[in-house]
């Protein structure tokens, strides 16, 4: 997989799917994807994605909590689904976590990147995911979103400790859908949540794509923002940010979550559960691009083939 990155212009897509093929994005050029091996997902089929070997965290190969299916809805297509074992919270055992960096993944000159690396301060991250039917919401659990390597915030911290962030999702009870940020000026020690507008329910057996934009402030100012779309719909947007402390800091990493809780036992199911993931996009733009041009252009090619839904 490549990402080419471009110095003061559009920076073309990384394309991370499950499918796995990197294109660049236009209106004559749709995604398009070969088939991996159906099953545990193997270590060297996981770095042809990411360009790493899966951590013991990660949930791929060993133990095997990623695996490589037939989507239950749509035998045409092929997705990830990732196992949520009975009686766990965590990433370490009950799902998936890591962080993909990718200006550490994917250096000048390696088969990933085919162009100098730009330090990005807007970045776009999409992703398809669906509930198994019948899906024991608990009280909630965590989901992808982007945060600023190697200052990625998590797990209940003072905001003196961090200047970076993290803009993950949550789901919580009855599968509503909350943006679950870290950053400098966060009211609650274990993260802020922002609810939908209007307030927005996943349901079981459907397919949704979750977009999100952040643009980090410039360093002693309060004019970051974010953005979040539920299948292209504006659906969540907070501005007068900050976002970082440190103008080392960039948006150029995956926060990988995908696990229940919460930090206790209440937060468990009694029973396995299962997340569908497929075509994660990762967008970056530089400090010198207009992003309102470069989402016009993005959405153009945005939610290129939509999924099949269960009640479709």
């Amino acid at each position: 997989m490549k990402i080419s990155s471009i110095p003061c212009s559009l920076s073309l897509p990384l394309y991370i799917s499950y499918l796995g093929v990197v294109s660049s994005i236009s209106e004559n050029n749709p995604v398009t994807y070969e088939g991996l091996p159906l099953g545990c997902w193997q270590k060297e089929d996981y770095k042809k994605q990411w360009c790493e070997y899966p951590g013991s965290s990660s949930g791929a190969s060993s133990p095997c909590r990623q695996e490589i299916i037939t989507d239950p809805y749509n035998p045409e297509n092929t997705c990830m689904r990732l196992t949520l074992p009975a009686n766990t919270i965590g990433g370490s055992a009950g799902g998936m976590t890591a962080d993909i960096d990718i200006k550490e993944n994917y250096p000048t000159g390696s088969v990933c990147l085919d162009q100098p690396f730009v330090e990005w301060k807007t970045a776009f991250f999409e992703y398809q995911v669906m509930f198994e039917e019948d899906f024991d919401w608990s009280k909630g659990g965590k989901l992808p979103g982007l945060t600023t390597y190697p200052d990625t915030p998590t797990g209940c911290i003072d905001n003196s400790d961090f200047d970076g962030n993290s803009v993950r999702y949550m789901w919580r009870e009855n599968g509503q859908l909350f943006l679950y940020l870290y950053y400098p000026e966060k009211q609650e020690r274990c993260g802020d949540y922002y609810a939908m507008s209007p307030t927005f329910y996943f349901a079981p057996g459907t397919w949704y794509t979750l977009t999100q934009e952040v643009r980090l402030n410039d360093v002693g100012l309060s004019d970051g923002y974010i953005k979040v779309w539920i299948d292209a719909v504006l659906s969540l947007s907070l501005s007068n940010l900050v976002l970082r402390r440190s103008g080392d800091l960039h948006e150029d990493d995956i926060k990988m979550d995908c696990f229940r809780g919460g930090s206790d036992s209440t937060w468990a199911s009694p029973e396995d559960a299962y997340i569908y993931f497929d075509e994660f996009k990762l967008y970056g733009v530089s400090a010198c691009e207009n992003t309102s041009s470069f989402w016009k252009h993005a959405s153009n090619s945005s939610h290129v083939e939509q999924k099949t839904h269960k009640n479709h």
